[in-house]
Formats: C-alpha cells, sequence, structure tokens
C-alpha cells in the first residue's frame, strides 16, 4: 500500500511541475516542443498563449489538491484501516487529474474557436468599406 501512495505522490507533483512549466515556459508561439497541440489552440499565438495558460493552471490546482490528498491519506488514515478504503482513497489523484484534463481541454477548445470567430468577424469588417 505504501508503494501506491509514493506513485500518487509522484505522480501528484508532476502534474503540479507540468501544470507550471504549462503556464510559465510554453512561448507565444506553437513552435516549441511543450504544449497543449489541439487545432484550436494552434491556430493563432493569442490562443495558444490562452490554451496554455489556462490548462496550466488547472493543472497546477489539481495536482495541488492531488498532492494534498495524497500527503494527507498518508498522515492520517492509520494502516490498520481496510486495504479496500485506503486503495479507494489512493487512486482519488489519479481521477481529479481525469476530471480536471477533460473539463479544462472542453474550455479551452471552446474558447479558441470563440477567439478564431471574433478574429475573423475583425478581418470582415476592416475589408468592408
Amino acid at each position: 500500500m505504501t508503494v501506491l501512495l509514493i506513485v500518487d505522490l509522484v505522480m501528484s507533483a508532476g502534474i503540479l511541475l507540468g501544470g507550471y512549466y504549462l503556464r510559465f515556459h510554453t512561448g507565444d508561439a506553437p513552435d516549441g516542443g511543450v504544449g497543449i497541440r489541439t487545432a484550436a489552440a494552434m491556430k493563432s499565438p493569442e490562443a495558444w498563449r490562452y490554451a496554455n495558460r489556462t490548462c496550466g493552471r488547472c493543472w497546477m490546482i489539481a495536482g495541488l489538491c492531488a498532492l494534498l490528498l495524497t500527503v494527507s491519506v498518508m498522515l492520517f488514515l492509520p494502516e490498520t484501516w481496510s486495504r479496500g478504503l485506503r486503495t479507494a482513497v489512493s487512486i482519488l489523484p489519479a481521477v481529479i487529474l481525469v476530471i480536471a484534463v477533460w473539463s479544462v481541454l472542453f474550455r479551452v477548445q471552446m474558447r479558441c474557436m470563440q477567439m478564431e470567430d471574433e478574429r475573423h468577424a475583425g478581418q470582415s469588417t476592416e475589408e468592408t468599406p
């Protein structure tokens, strides 16, 4: 059981560090090796910045929640509790990550498409006399 909690601890720290990197170190254009690479996010530098900043922030929050949950399980749940309960609680960081990634990617996709529509609307009004 201790091995599972250590794996959760490493995974939570990785999520937190990955979110930090996405939020602060991906650059302004989709030419680097790391970033949220959806079609909508790669259409413009504004969409790229928005997608990576937003996803990075949410990954950092998810990683912090998972880290706190893992540490609290390690410190406060006694070894005498049933294995099923400890296993269920130790799986929660992975569940948090899946929910965070799915919801953030959906939100980012919608916002990037909205930004693209706004950009096209601005270009069409500039072209008409």
